[in-house]
């Protein structure tokens, strides 16, 4: 039962006392002037926590659902992304991300321009041409892949890059820097009008095309020059095209093979995915690197060599990387003034600015 405290009973009652009209309507002036200076407070305060709530709850939410998609090419751009394809697989990472592997880098490049995908390891060449293409909205993060081209050949048949002349040379990546680079080495070495090139779409053509011609010689990037001696019995890799780009091009010139690409509009909405992914990253290429046994398990996993033992043997040769800032300003700028100098359709017109590179902090 509720104990309710009454008047005391002895308590004479009082009345209040009389206020005149003037006071009691000031009284109620203000008494509606304070409700009003209260609502009005509690109005901006409860606007303001919205809004502080509001912004931070979309950002979150924006970055904790949003997707990131990333496409790489069959071979050491998506070898060094292996260990976070896993990862991301089972769940490892509070971000999303959606992996393709492709066999052909137009296939990318093609994705890039209408917005279906946000990151990629494509060819230098092949950046720079997006980069002039759309007016800066591609970028470059990073040098995912440095020298990864080898020369195939019977064995002890090719010593010295001259020693390609009078041969059929098949390779692959017609447009990108397969294409570009023999060009130019060839071209420095005189050799142009002495050899024939035939490009095919993938590697396994151009393994199939040694076992039909064992006197051509193939120009394969890695793991699949380290497969190819394996299909085609009495073949070796020769020589690799660093040897002779370093022969041939200018002094502190680098052969870059692969670069990371974001496009400009994920990076700006989503920038801390960004900061992210290129961690993720640099952790999955150490893995790569430190880890080869591990990391051969999941090129055989994902396909792109069939046989764990060799990708054993050819990770430690396929360039891997997670190179930034000044150090891939340097290397990818002196690569793709090279190849200019040849011939400045192969990075789409002209050696881009200040702007293609992304510096570390965003």
């Amino acid at each position: 039962m509720l104990n309710v405290t009454s008047p005391h009973p002895s308590a004479p009652q009082r009345s209040a006392p009389q206020r005149s009209a003037p006071q009691r309507r000031l009284d109620l002036a203000n008494k509606l002037l304070r409700a009003c200076v209260a609502l009005v407070s509690a109005f901006f305060a409860g606007s303001l926590l919205l809004g502080v709530s509001g912004c931070s709850g979309q950002g979150d939410n924006e970055n904790s659902d949003y997707v990131t998609r990333v496409a790489s090419l069959k071979g050491p751009t998506s070898i060094g992304l292996l260990n976070m394809m896993e990862k991301a697989k089972n769940n490892e990472f509070p971000e999303k991300y959606d992996f393709s592997i492709e066999a052909t880098a137009d296939v990318i490049s093609q994705k890039i321009l209408q917005n279906e995908i946000d990151v990629a390891l494509i060819p230098a060449n092949m950046a720079s041409i997006l980069y002039n293409k759309t007016n800066g909205e591609v970028r470059v993060l990073d040098v995912c892949a440095n020298s990864v081209l080898d020369i195939v050949a019977q064995v002890g048949t090719v010593s010295s890059f001259t020693d390609v002349a009078g041969k059929t040379i098949y390779t692959m990546g017609k447009g990108t820097s397969p294409e570009y680079v023999l060009n130019y080495l060839l071209q420095q070495a005189g050799l142009t009008s002495a050899v024939h090139v035939e490009f095919k779409q993938e590697a396994a053509e151009v393994i199939q095309a040694l076992a039909d011609d064992p006197a051509a010689i193939a120009v394969l990037p890695q793991p699949f020059a380290t497969v190819a001696p394996t299909k085609v019995s009495g073949f070796e890799i020769a020589m690799d095209l660093e040897s002779a780009w370093e022969e041939y091009a200018p002094e502190g010139s680098r052969l870059v093979c692969g670069v990371t690409v974001l496009r400009q509009q994920y990076l700006e909405e989503h920038e801390r995915l960004a900061e992210e992914f290129v961690r993720h990253q640099d952790d999955s290429v150490k893995k790569a690197l430190n880890q080869i046994g591990d990391t051969a398990k999941l090129v055989a996993k994902y396909g792109i060599v069939e046989n764990e033992e060799i990708a054993k043997k050819a990770i430690p040769y396929c360039g891997l990387s997670c190179t930034r800032n000044e150090d891939m300003r340097r290397a990818v700028n002196g690569y793709l003034t090279v190849l200019s100098s040849m011939d400045a359709a192969s990075i789409g017109g002209s050696v881009p600015d200040e702007h293609f590179y992304i510096s570390e902090t965003f």
